[in-house]
């Protein structure tokens, strides 16, 4: 364009190709984060302390994007995962949990919920859950076998009882309770009763009472203690 000048249609080519080479640009920006991004999870970092427990891919193996290759278990919080009826969901919840080692059973270690499946696994209908130990032993290993107790909080005054202790004959709930080789019916209110347990006002702390059976017995009836092993 002589002097300077140039036409309307060369202005708005020359605009057009300004806009397309800016657009270029960002693309190649973000094609380049994108590379680093996925350059970045081809190394494989721990977010936390732990234990490979399973490696799932071989050495030269091709994975896709997002494919897990090993297991890591955290080593600074180690669990118990248990599977629960549903009649046992009400106390995970609120009881106070202690774990015993199949290697060490007379240990028992505190432990509180954490998890708890919101559904119950096909088939058998079990709750999933979790427990994390408080206090593990520096010997614990991962993988090995434990069993959870839950122990209900009963207030001062009552106590828990198996249910199949209760026996009513007529005159409201008793249970025998042993007195040496003697039995003695002890009336009792019932405060709650659950699937495989009572909590009931009426009987002594610490009091040994006959749990199953109890319907067969009389105040006359002489009874022993029987141990393991006797």
């Amino acid at each position: 364009a002589a002097g300077g000048w140039a036409s309307a249609a060369a202005d708005d080519q020359r605009q057009a190709a300004a806009r397309s080479a800016k657009q270029r640009v960002l693309a190649a920006r973000a094609a380049r984060a994108l590379a680093r991004n996925r350059l970045e999870h081809a190394v494989l970092r721990a977010p936390v302390d732990g234990v490979v427990t399973a490696v799932l891919a071989d050495r030269g193996t091709v994975v896709d994007e997002g494919q897990p290759v090993l297991r890591l278990a955290d080593a600074r919080g180690l669990e118990v995962e248990v599977q629960l009826p549903e009649t046992a969901l009400g106390d995970a919840r609120r009881a106070a949990a202690e774990v015993s080692l199949w290697a060490d059973p007379d240990a028992t270690i505190p432990a509180h919920l954490r998890e708890l499946a919101a559904a119950a696994t096909p088939g058998l209908r079990l709750y999933a859950a979790r427990f994390t130990l408080a206090a593990p032993p520096a010997w614990l290993a991962i993988g090995m076998s434990a069993t959870v107790s839950l122990r209900a909080t009963v207030p001062e005054g009552l106590a828990s009882v198996p249910a199949a202790a209760l026996v009513d004959r007529g005159q409201g709930a008793m249970v025998w309770v042993i007195a040496g080789d003697a039995v003695v019916a002890r009336p009792v209110q019932i405060m709650s009763l659950g699937r495989d347990h009572a909590v009931v006002s009426g009987v002594a702390p610490g009091a040994t009472i006959v749990a199953l059976g109890g319907h067969k017995l009389d105040p006359a009836a002489r009874v022993r203690i029987a141990r393991l092993g006797d």
